[in-house]
């Protein structure tokens, strides 16, 4: 490049630059497909009369995961015999 035959730290300078734009933007790009990735699915297994209660599954690639809430007492024992 003629603009830069006379300046060789010109040339250096704006090497660094367009490599800084190009890891910044290499950078960007893994961290959208990771957040893409990221997301759980969540699916509700009840619709309670109660606002409070809720039973929901959780799905996050191969891991799972169920979450109750406000649920009786007696609920909570006969899902703790069918887990164990």
């Amino acid at each position: 490049m003629k603009v830069f035959d006379n300046e060789p730290k010109g040339l250096n300078s704006l090497i660094r630059k367009i490599e800084k734009h190009a890891i910044i933007k290499a950078e960007l790009k893994i961290a959208e497909a990771k957040l893409e990735s990221d997301k759980a699915e969540v699916a509700p297994l009840e619709q309670f009369d109660s606002k409070r209660m809720f039973a929901y599954k959780r799905v996050k690639g191969r891991s799972f995961s169920y979450s109750f809430g406000r649920l009786s007492k007696s609920v909570q024992e006969a899902l703790d015999v069918t887990i164990a």
